[in-house]
């Protein structure tokens, strides 16, 4: 191994074992602003009936993450099959869990496909942007629509005047950011958008069974959609500051500085957010049955496997 490349492994080793230590520095200060015997008691809830609920819904989310991949490199001239855009997702979900260096699931992705399908590095590259983007764009979507039934911006100065020009902003930012940078199409952002919608709701699903786990009150509505609100903040934050292992202490964080502001049961909240992890990377899991596949698996662009 030439030495330029033990110190890039070096390297990804060491971003690796810093973001370990920000994810459990971050939870540390969370738990400790909370209680953590009603912490593990309301993850003592989660049964398996919501732990097989909440891991089908994920494993669904990312059958759908898959088809918007599969779709987006179909706009840029190259076809795989849904089975290989499947596989390749759960290995780079895996990635972004356990290896968390300077790869990441993401640039695991475009090794991938720029290696073994001959696709060129620049448009495999503007792919993956879409793929995020158009994902991101979902889940703002869906924020804004819990946002309205919830008190989260009244708790806050000038929070409905940010709230409103922020739902007015997100499109055309992200029109004029996708064409600019993706080459990407109105028509393309918008079917896209139909396999990213799918994709939250079905993480929302999962996310509701766990909140049901661990007896978060369905019955008080702006406890529960807060909660869900927090939740969604809490994954754009983790989207945009990949600082930590899978958002582990960012979420939670969140929740303990919302809880300041906004009704939410704080101890319940971080307990939610620790089980939703520990199912999510329960389903990346999956990606260790795939993990030797790319290593003899070639697929031609113009002829996809099965």
């Amino acid at each position: 191994m030439s030495a330029e490349k033990k110190s890039k492994r070096y390297k990804s080793i060491a971003l690796g074992i810093a973001k370990y230590g920000v994810a459990f520095g971050l939870l540390y200060l969370a738990v400790q602003k909370a209680d953590l015997s009603k912490i593990l008691e309301s993850v003592s809830h989660i049964g398996i009936f919501h732990f097989m609920f909440a891991l089908l819904f994920l494993a669904l989310a990312q059958g759908a993450s898959a088809l918007r991949m599969q779709y987006y490199l179909r706009t840029k001239g190259t076809v795989i099959s849904y089975i290989y855009s499947v596989k390749l997702y759960y290995v780079g979900m895996l990635y972004n869990n356990i290896l968390p260096g300077g790869i990441g699931g993401d640039g695991y992705k475009v090794l991938i496909l720029n290696r073994n399908n001959d696709i060129k590095l620049k448009r495999v590259v503007q792919v993956m942007l879409s793929d995020r983007a158009n994902g991101l764009l979902a889940l703002l979507a869906l924020l804004y629509s819990l946002m309205a039934f919830s008190n989260i911006s009244a708790n806050f100065p000038y929070g409905n005047l940010i709230y409103y020009a922020l739902m007015l902003l997100t499109i055309p930012i992200y029109s004029a950011a996708s064409w600019l940078f993706m080459g990407e199409k109105p028509r393309e952002s918008v079917r896209a958008l139909l396999f990213s919608v799918m994709v939250q709701i079905l993480s929302l699903l999962a996310a509701i069974v766990i909140m049901h786990g661990v007896r978060i009150d369905f019955y008080d509505t702006f406890q529960f959609v807060n909660t869900l609100t927090v939740y969604l903040i809490a994954s754009i934050l983790s989207a945009v500051l990949p600082i930590s292992m899978g958002g582990v202490g960012i979420r939670e964080l969140t929740f303990v500085y919302a809880g300041k502001f906004i009704d939410i049961d704080v101890d319940k909240a971080i307990a939610f957010s620790v089980g939703y992890f520990v199912i999510y990377f329960a389903t990346s899991l999956i990606g260790l049955a795939f993990l030797n596949s790319f290593k003899r698996e070639k697929q031609s662009p113009e002829s996809p496997a099965d």
